[in-house]
């Protein structure tokens, strides 16, 4: 998603979390909808991405944190883009639970 621009682009951390909340609300939705656990690849693999943008939030990455990152900027230029990699990598996963569904 966010490995080919600056740790502190915040246009990546929109887009993340724009991410994050489509499948933190998918995961809802199935939770609710099928509560027999029909569809827990789905829902598994949306906390996945939730999780991992969290992570990245957390950090401060992508101007995403409420505060200003406590990370040295730059450790912060190698962190980033590597947690950005395992959020795509979930997201990416997600799609096919999805699409499988």
């Amino acid at each position: 998603m966010c490995s080919h621009v600056a740790w502190d682009d915040p246009g990546c951390g929109k887009d993340l979390t724009a991410a994050g909340e489509l499948a933190g609300a998918m995961a809802e939705s199935v939770e609710r909808d099928f509560p027999d656990g029909q569809y827990t690849d789905v829902e598994d693999s949306a906390g996945q991405v939730v999780k991992a943008v969290n992570t990245v939030r957390k950090l401060g990455c992508y101007g995403m944190g409420s505060t200003p990152p406590k990370t040295d900027s730059a450790k912060l230029r190698e962190l980033c883009p590597s947690m950005s990699t395992i959020a795509s990598l979930a997201w990416l996963d997600f799609e096919t639970n999805v699409s499988d569904w």
